[in-house]
């Protein structure tokens, strides 16, 4: 179950970040991916969160940062460069991947371990376990509320 080890290495990044320790909050939360397929997509979401946060900073400092304003769907849209300090920060969400292959090159000697044995059956959209239909999670509801309270929970 790498459920819980996920989670934990996830609220501690976090707990690090919301205390102002955001290199040391990105660093762990590299280290997500390691423990599940979704710490990928929660690092990119983590990189955006880190590039508004420096964005919004350098829009009320005095930084050379440029500020485009364009009007779509009437919607204001605002356009900011990156600036090149934020963007190499960003190098530290991939600081658990890049020790996963120093780890597989120190121990193998071969660059290329992960790829060469990433396991052949994983669909990539498929599921291993195989798909139940579209009322598979309400016919087991039962299961999960239990009888007494299926009532309530069906009530809203």
């Amino acid at each position: 179950m790498t459920e819980p080890i996920f989670a934990l290495v996830f609220v501690i990044a976090l707990r690090l970040h919301h205390r102002g320790k955001t290199a040391a909050g990105m660093i762990i939360a590299s280290l997500m991916i390691l423990a599940r397929p979704e710490g990928f997509f929660l690092g990119v979401l983590w990189a955006l969160w880190v590039l508004r946060i420096h964005s919004g900073r350098a829009r009320h400092s005095t930084s050379l940062t440029i500020d485009k304003t364009f009007v779509a769907n009437k919607s204001a849209i605002r356009i900011q460069h990156i600036r090149p300090k934020s963007a190499i920060k960003l190098l530290l969400l991939a600081t658990g991947s890049f020790l996963w292959w120093l780890a597989a090159l120190l121990l193998t000697g071969d660059p290329l371990f992960i790829k060469h044995n990433w396991p052949n059956n994983w669909p990539i959209t498929g599921t291993v376990y195989g798909a139940h239909g579209l009322i598979a999670y309400s016919s087991r509801l039962p299961e999960a509320v239990g009888l007494f309270l299926l009532p309530v929970f069906c009530m809203g």
